[in-house]
């Protein structure tokens, strides 16, 4: 069963993912290490360690509901992150100019709703295009 029911539109790339999944192992291990501290001092304190996660992070966390004290459940997210990294379809969107995360967002939906719900979009801006849009695919 699967922990994330579908991506947030803010998490549209590959590299947003593959950071997401290194931020995520980084906290499990200072949770395992902070969890053997607690049993090698004897303190009943559940201490968490101090961490601002990105907003990738929290937007994922959110969406899933996970609490950051959920260690199984955070692993399986981390795992589940790294499969769609690599499975999900990616493509290259060439602008020119940047779009704005509106825009973004908007482009994103589109393609998760009529090609893939994990679609994954890399964003580039070519000042020598007039206007439009230029679209690259695997297919």
């Amino acid at each position: 069963m699967s922990l994330l029911p579908s991506l947030p539109s803010d998490v549209y790339s590959p590299d947003q993912l593959g950071a997401a999944v290194i931020e995520l192992q980084t906290y499990i291990g200072q949770l395992h290490d902070a969890n053997v501290r607690q049993k090698v001092d004897n303190d009943d304190r559940k201490q968490l360690p101090e961490v601002e996660f990105s907003q990738t992070l929290n937007s994922l966390l959110s969406t899933t509901k996970i609490e950051p004290t959920e260690v199984t459940k955070l692993e399986e997210l981390a795992t589940e992150l790294e499969t769609i990294r690599q499975k999900a379809p990616v493509g290259h969107i060439t602008l020119a100019a940047l779009p704005n995360p509106e825009l973004k967002s908007k482009i994103v939906a589109w393609f998760r709703e009529h090609i893939h719900p994990a679609f994954m979009v890399i964003f580039a801006a070519r000042s020598d295009l007039g206007g439009g849009i230029v679209i690259q695919t695997n297919s």
